[in-house]
């Protein structure tokens, strides 16, 4: 009898514990899980994370700088594109309406720069635009005064002379171009035109998504806004020997906590501006348990069970020993 009440109490334990482990599995905490099995750290990782939704983010080495590649024409389009909404480029005709001027790098249009660069990949189109800004220090330093909000004096060196960004500024810019797609929405649908399902893109949970990925040095920058329930923006390093699986991992991770996590009542508009990214001291992530329809936690329905079959195994064995 000894033995059966003490198996029927470590039954009730598993059934009490189990979901409550389960329901406080923060994000930070299935992140810090994944690096770890994949042997990922500040030398080789970045990443930031942004639910478009709740507001809510995650980040890690968010302030460390890499190479990204190709993503570099993300803030140099997005420039241009603003500019061009605002006014800046409009074509100047004669009296007669006949075409007089129009603005053009090296003899191309902006449509034509546009299609060489994003479309056909054309890095000296690219160069091109860019040099058309200033030389290279100035051009840096319009992506940080435009989208990326750092005070220059706080940036390495290395960000104004070599093709360096860190997870954070690249994720503002891409928040911003999120929330404005009446400036960007000739860019966001050039974008899909020429992305492959690799990165993060290897994974979408089924949800369609937009992300540009660059390669340089060993490390991969990839970044994308997916559709999904509720939807995100990612911007990701990583410097691996299957790094395109680990973007593709991540992206999985991330949307199925997206699924499995439901927002509060009233969080279900986009947020009307975009998001500066909290410091982990300024804004806690902070995860509450799941609860069900009439507000009570899991946790305690279970616990509740548990006790209720062992109190009432005890008094079975009880009963059986009185009438012995």
């Amino acid at each position: 009898m000894k033995r059966m009440l003490c198996a029927m109490l470590c039954l009730a334990c598993i059934f009490a514990l189990a979901p409550a482990r389960a329901a406080t599995t923060s994000l930070d905490e299935q992140m810090a899980e994944f690096m770890a099995q994949n042997a990922l750290d500040a030398e080789n990782f970045a990443l930031c994370y942004i639910d478009t939704v709740t507001g809510e983010s995650y980040s890690y080495n968010e302030d460390a700088f890499f190479p990204v590649g190709r993503v570099w024409i993300l803030p140099l389009h997005m420039y241009y594109y603003e500019r061009e909404a605002r006014g800046d480029y409009e074509p100047e005709y004669d009296e007669d309406g006949y075409l007089e001027e129009e603005f053009t790098i090296g003899g191309l249009t902006l449509e034509e720069c546009r299609y060489r660069s994003i479309i056909g990949g054309d890095e000296k189109v690219s160069a091109g635009m860019r040099n058309t800004l200033g030389n290279f220090a100035q051009y840096k330093q319009l992506v940080n005064d435009t989208y990326g909000g750092y005070d220059s004096d706080l940036l390495p060196d290395e960000y104004f002379t070599s093709n360096a960004y860190n997870a954070k500024m690249l994720i503002t810019a891409l928040n911003y171009l999120n929330v404005r797609p009446e400036f960007f929405g000739g860019l966001t649908a050039n974008l899909r035109m020429v992305q492959k399902d690799d990165g993060i893109a290897g994974y979408s949970g089924g949800y369609s998504l937009v992300h540009l990925r660059g390669e340089e040095e060993g490390v991969i920058c990839d970044l994308g806004a997916v559709d999904a329930q509720r939807p995100y923006l990612l911007a990701c390093f990583v410097k691996a020997e299957k790094g395109d699986e680990i973007l593709a991992q991540v992206n999985d991770l991330l949307c199925t906590y997206n699924e499995e996590n439901e927002p509060e009542q009233g969080h279900n508009e986009p947020l009307p501006a975009p998001i500066v990214l909290p410091s982990e001291e300024e804004l806690p992530i902070v995860q509450d348990s799941p609860k069900t329809p009439d507000g009570t936690s899991p946790a305690l329905l279970w616990g509740g069970l548990a006790l209720t079959c062992v109190a009432g195994g005890t008094a079975l064995l009880l009963r059986r020993k009185r009438r012995r």
